[in-house]
């Protein structure tokens, strides 16, 4: 009877602890306040915000949006960069355009180029260190789906 006892408490304990496991440390980048999501294609980002207001795609470029703009490979599946341009567009952390360098510092660890995660950032700044542009870029060659894991062999 004590064996059965301690394989029932066994059992318990087993399924405490794997339902109890760390929490991830929230994503500082996605989801952006926008909606946008950096494994968008450029149907999507386009269905979600409208006509951009300049599309370079056909000469390798990319499209553009007053607050942002996005450079996509040649086919406009995959994001390569993404350019946060003006105030109004955050990452999930709640750094942006105009937010202070001692802030950014803070928040990812870095000020000017900090890789965080699956995120290559650059952060560009004015003379009084307020940040003026955000560019980020896929720090293993593709943006992942946010809380997915890497696909083997990527």
């Amino acid at each position: 009877m004590k064996a059965r006892g301690l394989g029932v408490s066994l059992a318990c304990l087993a399924w405490l602890a794997a339902g109890s496991a760390p929490a991830q440390p929230p994503n500082p980048v996605e989801p952006l306040s926008n909606g946008l999501l950096l494994t968008m294609t450029a149907a999507d980002v386009m269905a979600r915000f409208g006509r951009p207001s300049s599309d370079n795609r056909s000469v390798g470029g990319g499209i553009a949006y007053p607050d942002f703009s996005l450079t996509f490979d040649q086919r406009g599946i995959e994001i390569w960069h993404a350019t946060l341009k003006r105030p109004g567009v955050r990452l999930s952390s709640g750094i942006a355009v105009g937010s202070r360098r001692a802030d950014v510092e803070r928040t990812v660890g870095g000020s000017d180029h900090v890789v965080v995660g699956q995120y290559d950032l650059d952060f560009r700044y004015d003379s009084d260190g307020i940040v003026r542009e955000i560019r980020i870029s896929p720090s293993e060659g593709v943006f992942k789906p946010v809380g997915k894991s890497p696909s083997p062999g990527r």
